[in-house]
């Protein structure tokens, strides 16, 4: 199953020009056994970050992207995650049309087990950063 890690609300008026962007810094430790684990970032329902369902054994994963509001319905950015040893486990290039910027949207972070054991997956830091060009 799916679950939420942690969720931040983004008001419309963070992401309320063409141009605003937030930066995104999260840190996930997976457990040492051998069961397919996911971890995904969402901005409203987009998918912006999924590592797939790979077999993470006992290693830490650092987070670290950009999602900007390209113009007045498009989400975009670059998003990876680097797993412990330097080895990139995923890149994600979110180009998204059709998002709603003009009301509240949620930035969050879920984890998924391949199987029905809990715990194996743990957020230990999540972090969104706004700006704007």
């Amino acid at each position: 199953t799916e679950t939420d890690l942690s969720s931040k609300t983004v008001s419309a008026n963070v992401m309320g020009a063409d141009g605003d962007f937030l930066i995104v810094l999260s840190g996930v430790t997976f457990a040492g056994n051998a069961n397919t684990k996911r971890y995904r970032l969402y901005f409203g329902s987009t998918v912006i970050f999924d590592t797939g369902a790979v077999i993470f054994n006992n290693v830490n994963m650092l987070v670290v992207g950009y999602v900007y509001r390209r113009t007045s319905s498009v989400l975009s950015g670059v998003i990876g995650g680097l797993v412990s040893g330097g080895v990139l486990s995923s890149v994600s290039r979110p180009d998204a049309g059709g998002q709603s910027f003009t009301g509240t949207n949620t930035l969050k972070s879920t984890g998924e087990n391949g199987t029905a054991s809990a715990g194996d997956i743990t957020q230990f830091g999540f972090i969104a950063l706004k700006g704007s060009v």
